[in-house]
């Protein structure tokens, strides 16, 4: 039993990525960073309002479609 448990350990060990940076403080995230800093990162809430009716109006015609499915079934 211990050496299962000695072989498992090691199994995990080996077959764990390692990778030497893993993202905490690399060039990558700080650029990011900065991106979003300068503005890139923002959304237009005008877009987020335009989304949201879509999807709405999606979930009616969804909604709709249900209500008359279930009255053709006589339910």
């Amino acid at each position: 039993m211990l050496f299962r448990a000695i072989f498992f350990i090691a199994a995990v060990a080996l077959l764990a990525p390692h990778e030497p940076n893993s993202g905490f403080g690399s060039r990558a995230s700080a650029d990011m960073a900065a991106a979003c800093n300068d503005g890139a990162c923002t959304v237009d809430p005008a877009m987020l309002e335009g989304m949201k009716e879509q999807v709405l109006a999606k979930l009616q015609r969804v909604k709709a479609d249900i209500a008359q499915a279930q009255r053709e079934r006589g339910g």
